[in-house]
């Protein structure tokens, strides 16, 4: 039996029990249903609108965006090309397969870029893989505590170097129709989003060779120290500074 339940709007409930009664006898099915609701992830803008729990995962994404100040609101200066973006949505999940959240990113479209106007090194050092199997030797020899640690939009804290217009997406309230954004930072998408979320340090800084007294708490040192390492693989820009 099909019915209507348009008011569903929790971000707990798969999409696809908005429209489905279960019988009670086939709640032991629920886990394959919850599966079929990854059909439910919307593919453009539009089929997103559509539903209130993917319209507060774009607010979201665009309130962030705006509390980074990711873009500044400009006129486009003659001669000058805007490049596109798209909205990715993503049914995030437990491991038990229930929903989590639903997400939704804002991607600059970077394959419009042109090279020597809109980027030039793209490059990001990374950590090597058998560095990491050395970290994880050393943790598991010395029973050193390995932490797991996250940065939320990352790519957001990257200054751009270059100027980069971009549309704004729909929904916006613009003055006129030649305002564009003027990105300020990095954004996913971007050829160079992965070298620009480096984290900044002072120009000429050197290290001396100084007598200085050994470390007085070992175990405080190692922790640091491995968590540094950590974050030197897991995270491109920390590389920069490690």
């Amino acid at each position: 039996m099909y019915t209507n339940h348009s008011n569903v709007t929790s971000p707990h409930v798969p999409l696809i029990f908005s429209f489905i009664d279960i019988p009670q006898h086939l709640v032991v099915h629920k886990a394959f249903l919850v599966n079929l609701a990854d059909d439910q992830e919307p593919s453009s803008y539009k089929k997103a609108s559509q539903h209130p729990i993917w319209v507060e995962a774009m607010q979201k994404e665009l309130k962030a965006l705006n509390d980074t100040t990711t873009w500044k609101l400009v006129t486009l200066p003659n001669g000058k090309r805007p490049i596109g973006y798209k909205w990715f949505f993503k049914v995030k999940r437990n491991p038990d397969r229930t929903v989590e959240r639903y997400k939704a990113r804002l991607v600059a479209k970077g394959y419009t870029q042109v090279e020597g106007e809109d980027y030039t090194e793209i490059f990001s050092p990374v950590a090597k893989v058998v560095t990491v199997k050395i970290l994880f030797a050393l943790a598991a020899t010395h029973g050193w505590k390995v932490h797991h640690m996250n940065v939320n939009y990352e790519f957001l804290h990257g200054t751009l170097d270059e100027v980069i217009y971009m549309q704004p997406p729909p929904g916006l309230q613009l003055d006129h129709t030649r305002q564009v954004f003027q990105l300020k930072k990095s954004l996913y998408g971007l050829k160079q989003a992965s070298r620009q979320s480096k984290t900044s340090m002072v120009t000429g800084l050197q290290l001396h060779d100084e007598n200085s007294p050994l470390v007085a708490d070992e175990h405080h040192y190692r922790r640091i120290m491995g968590r540094l390492l950590y974050l030197s693989f897991t995270r491109p820009d920390i590389t920069y500074v490690v």
